[in-house]
């Protein structure tokens, strides 16, 4: 999976490597993302998008017309940056157990988390139900959310395809957090039908 921080870190390994500093001239201040090398959010907003410029896959994300915080979610399970017990571990924030809360039989990872645990494969497969259609079992979030975009469909079909995915994933992870944060018991079936009602 693509990690944001380490592709940070090489980038601003290989700007330094084989420079050499100079001491004669002034310390001051240069962007050199923009065109005419002027800051601007323009450019701001270019250079945090790198990679992701242009990807169809983020395109249709933000296309759609989910509430702003349920597309940050799912762009943070594209990217593997949801506060999952092993993303947490890795920033270096101690947790009793990286076991999932849920199953409790596997790591809880972000694929894990969305894809694999027993509650989200059953949250899923409701979808499917609901939707008509079967299922390869994706637990890539990648690969998941590009199962609903269908190759050759116009883009409004695709904007609605991918808002039914950003639902499921928001909501599987509101209920959990519930779980989490506030003892709550997860109902799969008031998963399911909170996502059916908003998607």
């Amino acid at each position: 999976m693509f990690d944001w921080e380490i592709c940070q870190e090489v980038q601003l390994l290989q700007e330094v490597h084989g420079k050499t500093p100079v001491f004669n001239i002034e310390d001051s201040r240069v962007w050199k993302v923009g065109k005419d090398s002027g800051y601007s959010v323009k450019s701001v907003y270019a250079l945090l998008r790198g990679p992701f410029e242009g990807n169809s896959m983020f395109v249709s994300l933000w296309k759609t017309t989910d509430l702003p915080s349920t597309q940050v979610t799912t762009w943070k399970v594209l990217i593997n940056s949801i506060a999952t017990k092993v993303n947490l571990e890795r920033r270096g924030v101690l947790v009793d157990t990286n076991i999932c809360s849920f199953c409790r039989m596997a790591v809880e990872s972000t694929k894990h988390m969305f894809f694999e645990c027993k509650i989200a494969w059953l949250v899923w497969n409701q979808c499917y139900a609901w939707m008509g259609i079967t299922s390869v079992d994706h637990v890539d979030p990648v690969s998941h959310f590009l199962h609903f975009n269908l190759l050759n469909a116009p883009v409004q079909v695709n904007v609605v395809w991918s808002s039914v995915w950003i639902v499921v994933v928001s909501e599987i992870r509101k209920h959990m957090n519930k779980h989490i944060f506030q003892g709550g018991v997860i109902n799969l079936s008031e998963v399911f039908i909170v996502a059916q009602l908003k998607a």
